[in-house]
């Protein structure tokens, strides 16, 4: 009982409410969206003409373009006509003493209201009175067909004649397919001139009188409205992010209840809508929301519901010949059972008579056991439910979709390049779209320069720069037969730098030697490619790794085991970057491949077999004999002395095997000679020097069989036979040395002996100490 009668208490409330605002297709609402709600564009400049000392006091344009079909009060449009006493006109074009348009003087004001613009409806008046329109008007196109957006936008207008400076700014938006009228406002700093006799806001249709128009009572939040009265005398500037639409409307519905327990529609799949919903109004608009669909097919409608009650019923309707009402028949199109829901898969028949266009859905929640339960009823206030409107878009055509995706795009700088895709479908449009922050946002482009073709399948970009390296790029189509939302894959455009090189340096090795070759490019990822010319520099071939080259693709070109025939051989590299054209050639430079001496014979005179005292010259003979030669001598593998000259003195303690090698002027060596021994001559003699000797000190050699280590005593004697020393020492070469040091002894004539280590004479000699 509390229930029904809480009901009917709120439907008599809202009739109250609502009765003196609706008019004939259209419904007034009112929102507050903040400072985010009025957002400046960026479009285009109006060109005003006007009779003032400035156009933007009493000016005008004519045949604006909207971009797209747009429907008012019934009559459909794509221009409309400005003045900058804030009215917008779809009928006749403003001229010079139009009323709302230049009059004969500068403080041309509202005196009658939406009355007097007789001449010039229907008609927009987002804010009609004497304005100067310091900042400009201008207009843009947002958005992809079937939800297009065009606001007009009047920038930091005076309000009345001696105002000090901006008092408003504000917006005129109009939606394709919903064919919603917004006025959005924005406050400035300079305050509302005391001459002002007042404003009117408010839209009128072609005729006059009660009915055809709608005037709102004050500037405020929630702003009465009438069509039977006209208001003149607003005085206040709206506030910032103050929003007033007009909805048309087939017929007002709704459901009374809108506290946080009442039944309310959560869900509605159709088509490509997938739209959810918290709301509690008893109506919501969501004719922005559509689905296309084609005459003669079946779509499946699924319907889910929250806070519902086992007596609920769901109704849908659908316009389908487009005539403003859902009372055709078959225009019912689902009556659901009394059931909390959902309501899951039902088969949507498209009849193949249904009028090719956009269209209204309403579906209605209600609860069957209402005091006011309208039920099929599309129209009027049900005490429980929900209302809510989408358009569905009949077309016989085919959705669009990507068959052939744009790929990411390489270009040179300052050079031309096409990204292109592939779309399938009807009445295909297309809208390429440039994103310049790593695809976070997405603005589309016109044709204007470096870009052309943005409305079709291959979009051009003449002459990169390098700033636009990175952007992202995307295709999005649309059109009568596609959704709001089609996009292609987001490519990549790189902006390459063309690329340039050093040159090499000329090589110089020995035959058989490494040699290497480098160059430093620059430029974006250069790839690199050395060549060879056998003939001189007339004709150069590509290297190819392999043989005695490495690093063909690289910076550095490598040569291992150079042959003299490859002497006179130059190489270049040539560097190329993706999409940059011609590539860049270093200079070329030389490789010179110098032969090694060819043999290196050994010889020796006047010995080759030597005891002490004796000296011997090892001499190396090069052929081809090589001018300023160095030798380097080996003897049992180590190396034993480096000279320019050929030849090698070899006394008794230079016993044993020896080699050589030639490096000749260009720094090239020969191969390691043949050996050459240099070996003892057995002896029995007692070798004794330098005898005199004038320091004391001398040698004792005695030969020993090679490889053996033995002990010998040393005894010296005087010329009386006095034993003046004796000494044993280690003998480990043939002619070991036994150094005898007599500094002391008197000058005299002394005999050496030498034994064995069992003192065992084996020879003797004299010495003369000086």
């Amino acid at each position: 009982m509390f229930k029904n009668l809480l009901c009917i208490f709120i439907v008599l409330v809202l009739i109250a409410n609502t009765s003196s605002s609706q008019i004939t297709n259209y419904n007034f609402r009112a929102t507050t969206g903040g400072s985010a709600a009025y957002v400046p564009i960026t479009g285009t400049s109006v060109t005003l003409t006007g009779s003032c000392s400035t156009s933007t006091d009493e000016g005008y344009a004519n045949d604006i373009p909207l971009g797209f079909t747009f429907k008012f009060n019934g009559v459909t449009y794509t221009n409309i006509n400005v003045s900058t006493d804030g009215t917008a006109s779809f009928g006749t074009g403003y001229t010079t003493g139009t009323q709302a348009a230049p009059g004969t003087g500068c403080n041309y004001e509202n005196s009658n209201g939406l009355s007097s613009l007789v001449g010039s409806r229907p008609i927009l008046a987002p804010f009609w009175d004497d304005l100067d329109v310091v900042g400009g008007v201008s207009y843009s196109t947002t958005g992809f067909a079937p939800l297009r957006v065009f606001t007009l936008q009047y920038s930091n207008a005076k309000w009345d004649y001696n105002a000090t400076g901006g008092v408003l700014s504000f917006q005129i938006k109009l939606y394709e397919s919903s064919n919603i009228v917004e006025f959005i406002y924005r406050q400035e700093t300079a305050a509302v001139s005391n001459s002002s006799s007042g404003a009117t806001i408010g839209i009128a249709g072609v005729g006059t009188g009660n009915g055809n128009f709608l005037s709102l009572g004050s500037s405020i939040a929630n702003p009465t409205i009438s069509s039977t009265l006209e208001i003149d005398t607003i005085s206040k500037k709206p506030a910032t992010g103050q929003i007033y639409a007009f909805d048309p409307v087939y017929c007002a519905a709704g459901g009374a209840y809108t506290g946080a327990g009442g039944e309310k529609i959560s869900n509605v799949l159709f088509g490509t809508i997938n739209n959810s919903s918290t709301s509690n109004a008893q109506y919501e608009n969501f004719t922005n929301v559509l689905t296309v669909v084609q005459p003669g097919t079946t779509e499946n409608l699924s319907i889910t519901l929250s806070n519902s009650y086992s007596g609920d019923k769901v109704f849908v309707s659908i316009d389908y010949n487009a005539d403003g009402d859902f009372s055709d028949a078959g225009e019912l199109v689902y009556s659901s059972p009394a059931s909390a829901g959902p309501f899951l898969n039902i088969p949507i028949a498209i009849p193949s008579t249904a009028t090719i266009g956009i269209t209204r859905m309403r579906l209605r929640l209600d609860d069957s056991g209402g005091t006011i339960y309208l039920g099929a009823n599309p129209c009027g206030t049900a005490d429980w439910g929900q209302v809510e409107d989408y358009s569905v878009n009949i077309q016989n055509c085919t959705l669009s979709a990507f068959i052939v995706q744009p790929v990411d795009t390489k270009g040179c700088l300052g050079s031309n390049v096409t990204i292109s895709s592939v779309a399938a479908g009807t009445a295909i449009n297309y809208q390429w779209q440039v994103s310049t922050d790593n695809g976070v946002t997405f603005t589309k482009l016109t044709n204007v320069a470096p870009y052309s073709n943005v409305t079709t399948s291959s979009l051009n970009i003449t002459g990169i720069t390098a700033a636009m390296n990175n952007y992202k790029f995307r295709d999005s189509l649309g059109g009568t037969c596609t959704l709001p939302g089609v996009y292609s894959n987001v490519v990549t455009l790189t902006v390459n730098t063309p690329a340039a090189v050093t040159a090499p340096v000329n090589a110089v090795v020995c035959a058989g030697g490494n040699a290497s070759f480098t160059v430093t490019a620059t430029g974006s990822s250069p790839a690199y490619q050395w060549q060879v010319s056998t003939d001189g520099g007339i004709t150069f071939t590509n290297v190819v790794d392999g043989g005695v080259y490495a690093g063909a693709t690289t910076s550095m070109l490598s040569i291992t085991g150079a042959t003299v025939g490859m002497s006179g051989y130059r190489y270049q590299n040539v560097v190329s970057v993706v999409s940059c054209s011609p590539s860049a050639t270093s200079t070329a430079a030389g490789l010179t491949v110098n032969p090694l001496p060819a043999t290196l014979s050994l010889s020796v005179a006047p010995y080759t077999k030597l005891y002490p005292g004796l000296t011997t010259v090892i001499t190396a003979t090069s052929t081809p004999a090589g001018a300023s030669s160095v030798y380097q001598w080996f003897k049992n593998g180590v190396q034993v002395a480096a000279t320019t000259t050929n030849t090698l003195s070899v006394d008794v303690d230079g016993l044993g095997t020896y080699t050589a090698k030639v490096t000749d002027g260009l720094g090239c060596s020969s191969a390691l000679s043949g050996s050459l021994d240099i070996l003892d001559s057995a002896s029995t003699k007692l070798f004794i020097y330098p005898s005199p000797t004038t320091t004391g000190q001398f040698q004792v050699r005695y030969y020993s069989a090679p490889g053996n280590i033995l002990a010998r005593i040393v005894n010296i004697y005087d010329a009386k036979g006095t034993r003046q020393s004796s000494a044993t020492y280690q003998v480990s070469k043939t002619y070991g040395q036994v150094d005898i040091n007599m500094v002391n002894a008197a000058k005299g004539v002394y005999w050496v002996e030498l034994a064995d280590s069992n003192g065992k004479r084996i020879g003797v000699g004299r010495v003369i100490v000086l």
